[in-house]
């Protein structure tokens, strides 16, 4: 069961929040059976998920760069060939051709990544169905062919490629277990916190806010966020 990344976001937030609040008192866990050890254990898979939340990122944002770019250089492509078409249909008098191809490059932009290959596709029909007044126009085979390159290019950065879909998901993998195993080390810490309630009642309820997943308006504990996703 995976996590949205708001969610993980919120439980390692808190994570951090409390491994802060323990460092600035083990003077009062000191003396707590195990407690040093669960803590050094909850720094630790913190670090991982950093490590790995950053790597995660990096690799959404390599992908979506580089379909960024791809479609920035199919929409030149298309825009450049769409003038020269208007162009054409507005000499012959063809109102309706000039229509179906009158895309600026805000109307490009606003196109989902779907509609705007379907945009694209439109574009690759009227030419193959207009070639030869066209040419007179600079529009060419190679014209054509340089526009469905870049169409596929797009089309393919639209979804993952399988590798980098797989090496994601390993870690997206990774992160859900490491938060499995740190709300076991909390849970455990819980118990003995609770040792504290009546001699350190200051320390006591600001752990046990701590503790609470509030970032996302979920106000409960890492097992209970997992439960109300389901």
């Amino acid at each position: 069961m995976y996590i949205i990344s708001n969610n993980q976001s919120a439980i390692y937030s808190m994570l951090r929040r409390t491994s802060d609040l323990l460092k600035r008192n083990q003077s009062l866990t000191v003396d707590l059976p195990t407690f040093s050890n669960l803590e050094s254990l909850l720094d630790e898979k913190s670090i991982q998920i950093g490590i790995l939340g950053e790597q995660r990122e990096e690799d959404i944002s390599d992908l979506k760069r580089h379909k960024d770019e791809l479609r920035i250089v199919a929409t030149q492509k298309v825009l450049d060939i769409t003038r020269r078409i208007v162009a054409y249909a507005k000499i012959m008098e063809n109102e309706v051709l000039a229509q179906k191809v009158n895309y600026s490059e805000a109307n490009m932009a606003r196109l989902t990544d779907n509609d705007f290959v379907t945009a694209c596709s439109i574009v690759y029909t009227v030419i193959e169905e207009n070639a030869y007044p066209l040419i007179t126009y600079g529009i060419t085979t190679n014209t054509l062919d340089t526009l469905k390159t870049s169409i596929d290019a797009f089309k393919a950065a639209m979804y993952a490629p399988k590798k980098e879909y797989i090496e994601m998901k390993q870690t997206g993998e990774k992160l859900v277990k490491l938060f499995d195993e740190e709300e076991i080390i909390l849970e455990k810490m819980d118990v003995l916190i609770e040792i504290l309630r009546e001699s350190q009642p200051a320390f006591y309820n600001e752990y046990q806010d701590t503790r609470k997943l509030t970032h996302t308006g979920f106000f409960g504990r890492i097992a209970d966020m997992f439960r109300a996703s389901e």
